[in-house]
């Protein structure tokens, strides 16, 4: 059941970079939060695809395998039309008898 590569699961840098990113899960976590706070809901969702983007750009700059051109293709269609969305304005309402 334990083989080599099990201890070193546990080993002092493991634990460390484990540790690391609890932390690290713990403020974006805590920064999601404080931003919903202070800031609109539209621009909290405006924030939101903004990061995709920037997130998008790192992933087709870094690594090689990501999505196809139609699928980047489509995924800013999505981001650009998401960004257009408005609520629809309230109706009038009707007087009453």
């Amino acid at each position: 059941f334990l083989t080599d590569t099990t201890s070193d699961m546990f080993s002092t840098s493991s634990l460390f970079a484990l540790f690391v990113s609890c932390v690290v899960g713990l403020g974006i976590s805590y920064s999601g939060w404080w931003c919903r706070q202070v800031v609109s809901a539209t621009t909290y969702t405006l924030i939101g695809v903004i990061n995709k983007f920037g997130t998008v750009t790192v992933n087709i700059l870094v690594w090689d395998k990501h999505a196809s051109s139609v699928g980047l293709m489509f995924l800013c269609l999505c981001l650009i039309a998401s960004t257009l969305y408005q609520q629809a304005p309230m109706r009038p309402s009707s007087l009453p008898l």
